[in-house]
């Protein structure tokens, strides 16, 4: 029975998160109704979904750029720090990973 369950666990969190957003969506569709009594309630989750969708979009719209940069960077960056941790510094010249490197193995963990 708790092998069922484990394996029934990502069911369950698909569910629950389902039931979320249907919350969500009737929230929004509930104030949107209390704007516009005259939308029907149907339509109303429609908006609501669209709404939805749309301040998603706006924000990965704006958002993106930024990622972007950011993700260039790191690619640039990152070769550039594993090679400054890969030999054991010298004692008297700071490393930004001189803290984690060991005499022993030579590289840092």
């Amino acid at each position: 029975m708790l092998a069922f369950l484990w394996r029934a666990l990502p069911i369950v969190l698909l569910a629950f998160g389902a039931v979320l957003f249907a919350v969500l969506l009737r929230g929004i569709a509930g104030g949107l109704r209390r704007a516009a009594p005259r939308v029907p309630e149907k339509a109303s989750v429609g908006l609501a979904a669209a709404l939805f969708v749309g301040v998603l979009v706006g924000f990965g719209f704006f958002v993106a750029p930024r990622i972007s940069e950011e993700a260039s960077a790191l690619a640039e960056q990152l070769p550039r720090s594993v090679a400054s941790c890969s030999g054991l510094p010298a004692p008297s010249s700071p490393s930004p990973c001189s803290w984690r490197c060991s005499r022993s193995s030579r590289r840092c963990t």
